[in-house]
């Protein structure tokens, strides 16, 4: 073999190694970033549940202030004071 194939042979040869060690390293990367990705989707599904809740409450205190007499607060005096 001629020094010039020698190297060649050698060059490539580190270019596969190279390679090779660059698609496990995106492989391991893929199965991190997927299992990260479904985490975050659970913990927003969470979130949305959360903030239609307060959604909901939001919509029962506006209801309260437009049809309640003067503010919420009477409203809220009413129901808390009304056994005693």
């Amino acid at each position: 073999m001629t020094p010039e194939l020698d190297f060649a042979h050698k060059t490539a040869s580190r270019a596969e190694s190279i390679a090779t060690k660059a698609e496990e390293r995106l492989s391991s990367h893929e199965l991190i970033c997927a299992e990260r990705y479904t985490k975050l989707e659970f913990g927003h599904t969470a979130i949305v549940g959360r903030a239609s809740r307060i959604e909901w409450l939001l919509y029962g205190v506006i209801f309260f202030l437009m049809i309640g007499e003067g503010s919420i607060l009477e409203v809220v005096k009413r129901v808390a004071f009304k056994g005693g």
